[in-house]
């Protein structure tokens, strides 16, 4: 299977879903910060981007192009929040976003999200 990267700044969140991917036979990497995430982008293909849209005092919408520019289009990006509001939503969709899962989220739901 492919690499993931989850971009969270909760290191729970990180690193519990690090595990659970990599226990599904993902290779997982995390970053906590847009910094950290557009330096492994920089690095590295990914398959697919878990990408929390309220990083601190980035919004994980403004990561999307450097996503597209640096792994290209057919990238997968799962939207990971807890804000599920209409207009978070409408951001992520104009951006181009593959899924929306909302957290607190299921394994299944997140395996659910990269393979479709």
């Amino acid at each position: 299977m492919g690499r993931i990267l989850i971009v969270d700044d909760e290191e729970v969140i990180g690193t519990l879903t690090s595990a659970m991917l990599e226990n599904a036979g993902y290779r997982a990497d995390w970053a906590s910060d847009a910094e950290r995430a557009a330096e492994l982008l920089r690095q590295q293909n990914y398959e697919a981007v878990l990408l929390d849209m309220h990083l601190g005092n980035t919004h994980g919408a403004d990561l999307i192009p450097d996503i597209r520019a640096s792994n290209g289009q057919d990238t997968k990006i799962v939207v990971v929040t807890a804000h599920g509001d209409r207009q978070t939503r409408e951001i992520a969709e104009e951006k181009g976003v593959s899924a929306f899962v909302l957290k607190p989220f299921t394994k299944k739901e997140i395996l659910e999200a990269l393979r479709n």
